[in-house]
């Protein structure tokens, strides 16, 4: 979840998703080059390295960032000249859906990399409000069938009885988001039936499950069994769900391909093959 919530903090920052050792040093650990060198963790590069300031040695190669496992090179660094700069490896679905609760925030207290404070508990905040929502969807859909109180047992018992409290809703994973657009498909397919607003429902469920994609790309899954359902049912609702699914599909292959450099190279997967 680490590289989400920097991400989120340094897209508020600078404008730009990419995480730069030199401005983040904390995240990496650098490994000394000069002979008997021992990798060290910085804090910043201010920082004294054997009585010489850590960027200095740094500037002349001699402390060089390895990442953790959780970011991945990016395959443009930026818009700034300089060393490496990395992405999260968990996409950008996350960090984008922690914007509307860490945006206060930032404008508020300033560079939230700077906060940690504040920059953890809002992100544990995001998760908990995402959470929260899925659940409140998770009600609306069943009470396409159920009494108010059974919907609202089943909705109290996936969000508290379930990983969605035990994990979900304890900090930015991919989970919060993922939770969140799923529910939220569910919602708008209940929605289907009743005639001319079937395809505005199967579109609303495509742009949901192909959210849930972004932020986690095994929900795609979802997306591709509910569309093979739809084209079996209506044909009409299939295209319109397989339009709303192509927004944010079509966002995450953009990701992909100027971060990663290929459209199918996803962070994990990248990670996995290095």
């Amino acid at each position: 979840m680490t590289g989400s919530v920097y991400t989120a903090a340094t897209l508020l920052a600078t404008g730009q998703p990419t995480l730069d050792p030199a401005r983040l040093p904390f995240l990496f650990t650098w490994e000394d080059r000069r002979p008997g060198g021992r990798p060290r963790r910085l804090r910043d590069l201010s920082e004294p390295v054997d009585g010489v300031p850590a960027a200095a040695r740094v500037a002349r190669g001699e402390l060089v960032p390895a990442a953790p496992y959780f970011l991945a090179p990016a395959a443009r660094p930026g818009p700034s000249a300089g060393g490496p700069r990395f992405v999260s490896a968990y996409g950008p679905g996350a960090p984008l859906t922690a914007l509307p609760v860490l945006a206060p925030l930032h404008l508020w207290a300033g560079d939230l990399t700077r906060r940690p404070d504040l920059l953890w508990g809002g992100a544990r905040a995001a998760a908990a409000l995402l959470t929260a929502l899925a659940a409140a969807a998770l009600f609306l859909a069943a009470r396409r069938w159920l009494a108010p109180g059974p919907a609202a047992g089943l909705a109290l018992l996936f969000a508290l009885g379930t990983p969605a409290w035990s994990t979900s809703s304890q900090t930015l994973w991919q989970h919060p988001g993922d939770l969140l657009f799923l529910s939220l498909g569910a919602l708008a397919l209940t929605r289907l039936p009743g005639g001319g607003g079937a395809s505005r429902a199967a579109a609303l469920a495509g742009l949901a499950f192909g959210a849930a994609a972004a932020c986690r790309p095994q929900s795609a899954v979802f997306a591709a069994v509910t569309f093979g359902w739809l084209a079996l049912r209506d044909r009409g609702g299939a295209a319109a769900f397989a339009a709303g699914a192509a927004g944010p599909a079509l966002l995450l292959l953009a990701w992909n391909g100027w971060y990663l450099g290929g459209p199918l190279r996803f962070g994990q997967s990248e990670l996995g093959r290095a």
